[in-house]
């Protein structure tokens, strides 16, 4: 079973590597997907402060990519 073609991703257990959850994602998109990919992440009150800083860290990377794409494209 391939399930890097599913239309759906559940995630639990995560842990603070953004990077980790980042690739888990777009190797979905690598291996041919055209569609939207819809993404599920149940958040648990313990887990919390993990998923506050995942956000954060999503936050500065979409900065970072803007900014590059901003010098690249000028």
């Amino acid at each position: 079973m391939n399930i890097q073609e599913a239309e759906s991703h559940l995630f639990s257990g995560y842990d603070y590597s953004f990077e980790r959850f980042y690739q888990a994602i777009r190797r979905s998109h690598r291996y041919g997907r055209t569609g939207r990919l819809k993404v599920y992440i149940p958040v648990s009150e313990p887990e919390r402060p993990v998923w506050d800083i995942l956000k954060s860290k999503l936050e500065t990377f979409k900065k970072d990519v803007y900014e590059l794409q901003k010098r690249f494209f000028e």
